[in-house]
């Protein structure tokens, strides 16, 4: 089973402009596509402290706020993610997919791939995609992620692009 939805492909008349950027209304926000982009890069930070052994580094740690094209490790990882997933939409849709364990042999061989993640819920290992951000967007969109009692990690299962 694949999920082949693509969450942002939203056109800009679909989202109204909101120059309020009080952290304290997220939580409020009624606007779904805003929840979704500040779920994603949350999760995605997630990830990246995992992997990096970073678990106190907030997501703008060192960006010179002075400096408008200042960035960090963490965004550039993020921004990367999504770069290869926006590359994969257009190059092979395929890539793009979020697929069920279940049935990783009928649809991913893993030696065609040069990356590979898996989401584990509860210990489980429970979806597979060759992108890291489809996997973010999964998340995002059908785990209650922020719950305590939600236990979930991306696994990476092979990358030789890093």
């Amino acid at each position: 089973m694949s999920n082949k939805t693509n969450y942002f492909n939203k056109s800009d008349s679909d989202s109204e402009d909101n120059d309020n950027d009080n952290d304290s209304d997220y939580e409020e926000d009624d606007d779904p596509e805003h929840k979704l982009y500040v779920d994603c890069l949350n999760i995605g930070h997630v990830y990246f402290k995992q992997v990096f052994r970073k678990t106190k580094e907030h997501m703008f740690e060192g960006i010179n706020i002075e400096d408008e094209c200042s960035t960090n490790r963490a965004l550039e990882y993020i921004y990367a993610s999504i770069y290869t997933y926006k590359l994969n939409l257009t190059e092979n849709n395929a890539l793009c997919d979020v697929y069920d364990v279940n049935s990783l042999n009928n649809y991913l061989e893993e030696s065609e791939y040069d990356e590979l993640y898996g989401l584990s819920l509860n210990n489980h290992m429970t979806k597979v995609s060759p992108s890291l951000f489809s996997i973010i967007t999964y998340i995002a969109h059908n785990i209650d992620w922020k719950n305590p009692d939600t236990e979930w990690s991306i696994i990476p299962l092979k990358n030789l692009n890093h």
